[in-house]
């Protein structure tokens, strides 16, 4: 009698322990499975951010030159007139606006709200964080050179305009470039880690 209750015990006990285990490995593979596709969908995004601001570029280089030529060519007077006196944006043919990228975030915020990033390594992790500041600096800095541009009115000087012309040709070209990199370096290094 006492050899069958020690028995249904270690029975009992085993059925447990191999019901946890099982819940576990299955939890685990689920686990796996999600952030396997929530990487997949991350390259996606960032993919489609990459193209969107490498199609920005050329559009910023040559701003850079019209904001060079404005400086160069034109004399201190003229660029003191009244922005809206001398044929507002349209005494600049090449300009088309802002011609900023807006970026997708809405995989990347799923993944932060779903807890998801606690099951990417450390180095992945960190490279997509800095993609992010990247993102976020780029978001502010189109808001700023946005916010500008809608406060131009009849008493903005043609070198206002200049000026914010060569921050478009320049700083924000120099920032896309340094996002196209970060983009390809990450999707590079989620194409080519493994997900335990």
């Amino acid at each position: 009698m006492k050899k069958e209750i020690v028995l249904q015990s270690v029975m009992i006990f085993l059925s447990v322990f191999l019901g946890i285990m099982a819940g576990n490995w299955n939890q685990n593979r689920q686990d796996h499975q999600r952030t396997k596709n929530f990487i997949k969908n991350l390259i996606v995004e960032f993919e489609s951010n990459k193209s969107k601001i490498e199609k920005s570029i050329p559009y910023h280089t040559k701003l850079e030159s019209v904001g060079d030529s404005l400086f160069n060519n034109l004399s201190k007077a003229e660029l003191s007139k009244p922005l809206m006196e001398i044929g507002g944006f349209s005494m600049v043919k090449q300009w088309k606006g802002l011609g900023l990228a807006p970026g997708e975030n809405s995989v990347f915020q799923s993944g932060n709200y779903g807890g998801i990033f606690e099951n990417i390594p450390i180095e992945l992790l960190t490279k997509i964080s800095k993609l992010k500041f990247y993102q976020d600096e780029y978001h502010r800095f189109s808001q700023s050179i946005g916010d500008k541009l809608l406060n131009i009115n009849a008493e903005t000087k043609l070198i206002d305009f200049a000026i914010l012309i060569e921050i478009l040709g320049s700083d924000m070209k120099n920032l896309e470039i340094g996002m196209v990199k970060a983009y390809q370096e990450v999707i590079d290094l989620m194409k080519t880690t493994k997900i335990d």
